[in-house]
């Protein structure tokens, strides 16, 4: 047997080479000829073979990789491998031995019931395989490692993993790496093997497993020879060194020469026994100097000599984003199809990271018509389909949670329309259903507007619930097995007609994306041989929704779909370390940034990389740590930069594709040192001051990418177009005036009034929606001076965000609301009086009133819902007591009497009026509770932002002057009281002396929550409010009050801080609030509605708005949005009051 290498730079010829003498001697039909190549590279190598061959094709010449060989020599033998265990079945396999032995394990015991933890393990195992490490080189191993416990006990856990695993699969499954085990015992046995020459191209490097079926081969085999990339003044090897930019192909040349010599059974001569063809000519650059002078010089040690002449063959770009280095390519690869006379085979993109950038290259090529082949793999866990079961399982597992049922239903795979799942989950939302309780008896809540529709709600709900109540009944039975439970799902499977759904999908998909096609014509079968595979393996284990959920999921990450091409002429897009290309011309390289290209950093291996390095001090043979992984990637990398003959682009982006800010790779620079003379060029399609090119015009070869550019130009509506964009726009336009895709144009066209909002109604259409002016209500006249156009979207369209079955701000309000009305009704049946009160009957009362409140109005329900839901109700309580207390010392501070609770008024309900009567005189003030943070602000009252309090004075006193005809009627004042849950205190507060102060925590609750609100100016509205403040014996701090906002100085007078009007002022702003909401109705009713959003001291009504997406209000993009903004303060507004005097 004779060794042969053929030895070359990148690009002298060493593939052509190999294929000429292939072809040569393949005209003598007495021997075959074998060519060996990696797995990806046999579909192209097939086909390069039937290009060269005359006749297109030939009897002793075959194409195999690794795996094939062993294939076809099993085949010539008839030897029965038996069944084979797939990575799928390993990871089945391998979760259920690690489940069973989890207790045993020393380090990895915690990690066990992880998943993807089986993964890891099964990739360790490979590689052990793969680098001969087995029997006694693992107890050697084990030895070897005493001295390292945390290594050992790894290693220990290893092998009683990879013990059980064999043990599991010992006589019923070969492995993928057992079959090159076993085509290295018989391989002398095949006569094919013993009368072919062996050819091995595009091969880096080899592992031992491989090495050793190598030397079986060079045993039997007539000869064999091997493409080697190494420099031709490199040859002979004797040695090497691990950094060496050669290190693998020296590496290589040492072990095959040395397997030679061993395996030398004829006694041939050295110079006989192996043989060299140098390769010196590099014939891939003999037009293009600048590629030629790069793979020169990069990588080597020293500095290189700089690239004096000016060219363009190498371009550097540097691209704001991912997409956008993707649309470039795009583009350029249509200039360079178009200029230069290129067909689309002779140009390929190799990124850094495929999995990120292809969908933006799949995008772009879509959109300009590039046929592309792009080589990645999908993942197909969250195919529709799949995720479905997934679903399914989670809701048993989960009893029908909220999440896992409409996860369930958004999938799309069930009989249920879009529209009724989002129905269903708009009444599930809004009356709290869950739990399978709620799902398997009929719907009765009504909350939210679903009276009409409880009888669709209950039709859809029995055809989500009866198929997969079958199979719940199966997995919830503990005597289930994993067979009883597959066998569910595939029943379930049937009756749910997924196969023909999948189908549908399938041809949807033929004519848009064509992976997605492929997945969609695959996934149902893969899931069937997944199930036949979880039978086969475990079928009689006992297993609920859970385990088997993850044991399926577990199964089916090992699963990708990939694609075979299709087409011949065709750009080839692959990643850096696995990809298809040769022989091109062209070559974009994207993603060249710093961590992805040259990255060294592994995946996360159970071993680590200080354990790799332990290991290999100790001579054993592992896949390379991280160091050596760094030399390997640059040797790819310089093979890959070393492939187009006449152009190479590289780009990078100044982002990635998740928008973390990231830098050009250190290569770039290296490149820069060698060509000086090169510019790089920064791609920005979309600057601010142009957004489209008259350049474009070269670029439009569809109606999809015009589409595009008019759509860009169309949406400039506050832009000048300058004179050459106007020539493009027209062209454009005229050019799509035939077109067949009117739809689109009219869409464009009607884009570029987009932000031209018509801002009113016709008075007759405003009435009609708007139906009376006694429906709007106070609270939609606040609403409406907020922004007219919110309020016209919910108040006269009645567009309302969806109700949600939860404690909501409302709610709170309600409890607290209803809580202190039904207090006051106890306290009238006990016909106990405010400053009768005592803090026993206090909290007593309140206990009382929210248990008849929480019984007597459905939607306290709520309440009641969970634990934290019952702690809310018991903060609101513990709330309401101290808030009761502090309302009592109000009462007891002033004059005054509640008297009204929940005062029915021309225009809403007043929660309290108080009321003195003294000579002849009828005293009141209306307190507002509140359980948000309302304050009282004279500036909103005066913008109309807060017309309520004094809307309610105003009704308040027209009703009490019909009570008390013959009395004078006078308001003192009206307040916000807010009644959220209690202040918490600082320890430091509440207990000054180390010792909890119940009084002195009242007293600081209680000027905290002042009532907020204008007190009429005046000694008997002060007297009656609070006595504290007209006692001249008090000093000024004591004088001031501690229920209400005014205080007093040291010369007595008042602090301008003080909350308070003139009996004139106060009268002047209720009539001009009064003023003001007919001055709204009318406006309301004429039809004006424009969007006119308040802003006031840096909060505007846009910040929690529901209808920001209806809208689009947004001044920054749109000089015809504008604010209301409101400048003025308080002493502005008491100012005009004083004037209009």
């Amino acid at each position: 047997m004779k060794l042969n290498f053929v030895i070359g730079r990148p690009g002298s010829g060493k593939s052509k080479y190999i294929y000429d003498k292939i072809i040569e001697s393949a005209k003598d039909f007495n021997e075959n000829h074998i060519l060996i190549v990696p797995e990806q590279y046999t579909l192209s190598a097939q086909h390069k073979v039937c290009e060269l061959s005359g006749g297109h094709g030939s009897f002793n010449i075959d194409v195999l990789s690794f795996d094939r060989l062993a294939y076809s020599v099993f085949m010539e033998l008839g030897i029965e491998i038996g069944t084979k265990l797939d990575e799928t079945g390993k990871s089945i396999v391998l979760r259920k031995v690690v489940y069973e032995n989890k207790n045993n394990l020393m380090v990895y015991k915690e990690k066990a019931d992880m998943i993807g933890f089986a993964n890891q393990i099964k990739s360790i195992i490979s590689e052990f395989s793969q680098y001969n490490i087995d029997g006694e080189k693992f107890d050697s191993m084990l030895n070897e490692t005493s001295s390292t416990p945390l290594l050992n006990s790894k290693l220990a856990d290893i092998a009683m993993i990879v013990n059980a695993y064999k043990r599991e699969i010992d006589g019923k499954y070969i492995t993928n790496d057992d079959i090159i085990h076993k085509l290295s015992e018989v391989i002398a046995d095949s006569e094919i093997i013993k009368n072919s020459h062996f050819y091995f191209d595009g091969f880096t490097g080899f592992t031992p497993i491989q090495y050793e079926l190598i030397e079986s081969i060079m045993k039997v085999a007539k000869s064999c020879t091997y493409a080697v990339t190494l420099k031709e003044d490199d040859y002979p090897v004797n040695s090497y060194n691990s950094n060496d930019l050669f290190s693998l192909s020296k590496e290589t040349i040492i072990m095959l020469s040395k397997i030679a010599r061993e395996t030398n059974t004829e006694g041939l001569s050295e110079d006989e026994l192996i043989n060299s063809v140098i390769l010196d000519d590099k014939k891939r650059y003999k037009d293009n100097s600048m590629i030629s002078y790069l793979e020169e010089n990069i990588f080597f040690k020293g500095k290189p000599k700089e690239y004096e002449k000016e060219g363009e063959d190498i371009k550097l770009f540097e691209c704001d984003n991912p997409k956008e280095e993707c649309e470039f390519i795009a583009r350029d690869i249509v200039k360079q199809v178009r200029n230069n006379n290129l067909r689309y085979k002779d140009i390929a993109v190799v990124c850094s990271d495929l999995e990120g950038y292809s969908r933006y290259l799949t995008e772009y090529f879509y959109k300009y018509d590039i046929p592309a082949f792009i080589d990645n793999k999908k993942e197909i866990l969250d195919n529709p389909f799949v995720d479905t079961i997934s679903a399914l399982l989670d809701i048993i597992e989960t009893g029908f949670s909220f999440d896992s049922v409409f996860h369930y239903l958004k999938r799309n795979m069930t009989d249920i329309k879009v529209e009724e799942v989002f129905l269903l989950e708009n009444y599930c939302i809004a009356n709290g259903i869950k739990g399978k309780k709620a799902w398997t008896n009929e719907f009765y809540k009504k909350k939210g507007d679903f009276d009409d529709e409880l009888r669709k709600l209950n039709d859809i709900r029995r055809r989500f619930i009866k198929p997969v109540m079958e199979v719940y009944d199966v997995v919830t039975d503990k005597s289930s097995t994993i067979k009883d439970i597959t066998k569910a799902l595939y029943k379930y499977c049937v009756y749910m007609d997924f196969q023909e759904k999948l189908y549908k999908k399938k041809v949807e998909f033929d004519k848009t994306d064509a992976m997605l096609s492929k997945e969609y014509e695959q996934v149902y079968k893969i899931v069937m041989d997944l199930f036949d595979s979880m039978v086969g393996l475990l079928g009689d284990e006992k297993c609920g929704a859970r385990k088997f959920n993850e044991i399926f999921s577990e199964g089916l990450s090992t699963i990708k779909v990939g694609l075979i091409p299709n087409v011949h002429d065709q750009v080839m897009v692959g990643d850096i370390e696995r990809s298809r290309v040769s022989d091109i011309k062209v070559l974009y390289v994207c993603g060249f940034n710093d961590g992805k290209v040259l990255a060294s950093s592994s995946d996360n291996s159970i071993i680590s990389e200080t354990d790799r390095r332990f290991l290999k001090e100790k001579d054993f043979t592992l896949a390379p740590d991280d160091r050596s992984r760094c030399f390997i990637n640059r040797f790819y990398l310089y093979t890959l930069l070393a492939l187009p003959s006449d152009n190479l682009s590289i780009s990078w982006s100044n982002v990635t594709t998740t928008g973390d800010g990231i830098l050009p790779s250190s290569v770039v620079a290296d490149i820069r040192k060698i060509f000086p003379n090169i510019r790089v060029s920064s791609i920005a399609r979309l600057s601010k001051e142009k957004i489209v090119d008259i350049n474009d015009l070269d670029y439009i070869v569809n109606e999809k990418i015009a589409f595009d550019i008019l759509a860009s130009l169309s949406g400039i509506k506050n832009r000048d177009l300058d004179d050459e964009t106007k020539v493009l726009y027209d062209v454009i336009c005229l050019s799509l005036k035939d077109s067949k895709d009117k739809k689109s144009f009219r869409m464009i066209e009607n884009g570029k009034r987009f932000y031209e909002h018509d801002n009113t109604l016709t008075k007759e259409i405003a009435e009609e929606l708007y139906a009376l002016r006694s429906m709007i209500g106070i609270t939609g006249y606040e609403k409406y001076a907020k922004c007219p156009y919110s309020q016209f979207l919910e108040i006269a369209l009645g567009i309302r965000e969806r109700e949600v079955y939860q404690i909501s701000s409302m709610d709170i309000g309600n409890m607290y609301h209803d809580c202190l009305e039904q207090f006051c009704l106890i306290m009238n049946e006990k016909n106990v009086s405010w400053k009768e009160l005592t803090d026993e009957q206090i909290t007593e009362f309140v206990d009382s009133s929210a248990e008849i409140v929480s019984k007597k109005n459905e939607s306290m329900q709520v309440f009641a819902e969970d634990s934290y839901s019952k702690f809310r109700l018991a903060r609101i309580i513990d709330a309401t007591v101290n808030v009761v207390r502090m309302i009592r010392k109000q009462i007891e501070v002033s004059k005054f009497t509640p008297k009204y609770f929940e005062y029915k008024v021309n225009r809403g309900r007043v929660d309290r009026v108080d009321v003195y009567e003294e000579d002849g005189r009828v005293y009141f003030r209306v307190v507002d509770y509140k359980s948000g943070s309302n304050v009282f602000d004279i500036v909103k009252v005066y913008n109309k932002l807060q017309l309520q309090l004094l809307a309610y004075i105003n009704d308040t006193y027209k009703k009490i002057s019909d009570v008390y005809r013959e009395k004078e009627i006078i308001p003192v004042g009206g307040y916000y009281y807010h009644v959220d849950e209690d202040k918490y205190l600082t320890k430091k507060e509440a207990c000054p002396d180390g010792k909890y102060d119940d009084d002195l925590a009242f007293n600081i609750r209680l000027v905290g929550n002042k009532l907020s609100g204008n007190t009429v100016n005046d000694e008997n509205c002060f007297l009656i409010t609070d006595e504290a403040l007209m006692d001249d014996s008090l000093d000024y701090k004591d004088r001031s009050s501690k229920v209400v906002n005014i205080t007093y100085k040291k010369d007595c007078t008042l602090t301008t801080n003080s909350e308070v009007l003139s009996d004139g002022e106060f009268k002047k702003l209720r009539d001009y609030i009064e003023d003001s909401m007919d001055e709204m109705k009318n406006d309301m009713l004429s039809g004006k509605n424009e969007r006119h959003p308040y802003c006031y001291s840096g909060s505007t009504s846009c910040k929690y708005c529901a209808y920001t997406s209806i809208c689009n209000f947004n001044p920054t993009f749109n000089k015809n949005d504008q604010y209301n903004e409101i400048k003025m303060n308080k002493n502005d507004v008491l100012d005009i009051l004083r004037k209009e005097d």
